[in-house]
């Protein structure tokens, strides 16, 4: 007599290489999201900058005064040419020296970094 279905062995084995490749995919695939959240923030960094080197060209000063801009709405009125590649990150620019110095700060989760930072030069630091 041939019995219809699958032995308990036979699902034990599925089970275990199921999991198997979940452990290996899982890892794997968390670590392409976190690299993806640096790269968008280091692109708005850069966008940023460059709206800022734009502001910069027209009135010789990165902002109206110094200080620090903490309200995106605010950041995206002064620095027009900017327009951020998502919302998920918070952005700080500090303008100091006359308005001759500036810090851009995106805060957002980054793995083993909680923000990223360029200042003027484009010197760009990751910190913990």
């Amino acid at each position: 007599m041939k019995r219809k279905g699958f032995t308990l062995v036979e699902l034990l084995v599925v089970v275990a290489v199921i999991g198997i490749l979940a452990a290996i995919a899982i890892p794997a695939y968390m670590g392409v999201q976190t690299r993806t959240r640096r790269e968008a923030a280091v692109t708005d960094l850069q966008n940023l900058a460059s709206a800022m080197e734009l502001y910069y060209q027209e009135h010789n000063r990165y902002a109206p005064s110094d200080g620090t801009i903490t309200d995106l709405e605010e950041i995206k009125d002064l620095y027009r040419a900017f327009r951020p590649g998502t919302n998920r990150f918070t952005y700080t620019v500090t303008v100091s020296n006359g308005g001759q110095d500036y810090l851009i700060e995106v805060a957002g989760d980054f793995g083993q970094y909680s923000k990223v930072t360029m200042d003027q030069n484009g010197t760009v630091q990751w910190h913990e």
